[in-house]
């Protein structure tokens, strides 16, 4: 994951990446590898399946100073969320996946659909409502912990459309 090392160094952020067997987990830390925690995700690949579960992520940047989030979002819309969802595709394309799939949580419907939109708009596509299909839904109730939106993504596809605007942002914050 060099290059997209290298963009959250150039961002003024920490990137660590750590695996165990198929187990993921990303951590963004501000500044350097000792800086406040920004955002954390984990999930697993099956490279034989060619699939990324992305299990969790969170942002932490609402407990920053304006100046601090400002430098953050890189006058992007999607700022560090727009990062982190790269370092997660970053590794899935290296580990051979070509399929990405997330759910975005229903815990409250105001949010649920704007993370629809905000991930639609990433580039994931949707796949399934999970949580109104009864005994349906079971298998995916239990893998994803709650209802929500499954959605999928190309990892590859993902990067190739992020690219410009990651370096473009990247520039400006030199």
């Amino acid at each position: 994951m060099p290059s997209t090392t290298q963009t959250f160094q150039q961002w003024g952020m920490h990137l660590r990446l750590q695996t165990l067997g198929p187990v993921y987990r990303i951590v963004c830390r501000d500044g350097d590898a000792a800086g406040p925690i920004l955002a954390t995700t984990n999930g697993f690949v099956l490279p034989l399946l060619k699939l990324m579960h992305c299990d969790t992520m969170q942002v932490f940047t609402p407990r920053l100073a304006d100046a601090d989030r400002e430098r953050i979002r890189g006058g992007s819309f999607f700022g560090l969320s727009l990062l982190i969802v790269a370092a997660i595709m970053s590794h899935g394309h290296e580990s051979g996946c070509v399929k990405a799939e997330m759910l975005a949580i229903n815990d409250d419907d105001h949010q649920h659909a704007r993370l629809v939109k905000y991930y639609r708009r990433m580039g994931f596509e949707k796949v399934l409502e999970v949580g109104n299909n009864g005994l349906s839904d079971l298998p995916h109730l239990l893998v994803w912990g709650g209802a929500g939106t499954r959605m999928n993504c190309n990892p590859q596809q993902f990067l190739r459309r992020w690219a410009s605007l990651l370096k473009k942002s990247n520039k400006g914050s030199q």
